[in-house]
């Protein structure tokens, strides 16, 4: 039985927080703009976003590239 590969789970989840923390970079921007209050919360939570996003996704670029016939089941259902 062959092992998960945790790599390209990570790699994944890594680009998927990057695009979160940059569409909340665009909430945060309007909120500044329409000054509603929320700007500081946004900006925290944005910055978190794309540390976490950048830090998964910067640490695990020295995974096998090429995605196999064979793709493991469970990764599969993980990926979803």
């Amino acid at each position: 039985m062959f092992g998960i590969n945790f790599k390209i789970i990570f790699r994944f989840l890594g680009i998927l927080v990057l695009f979160n923390g940059l569409f909340m970079a665009i909430a945060t921007f309007s909120s500044y703009f329409f000054d509603d209050g929320a700007t500081a919360g946004f900006l925290k939570s944005t910055l978190i976003n794309i540390s976490c996003g950048f830090f998964l996704f910067y640490f695990t670029k020295n995974h096998k590239r090429g995605i196999k016939k064979r793709f493991i089941k469970i990764e599969k259902i993980l990926l979803v």
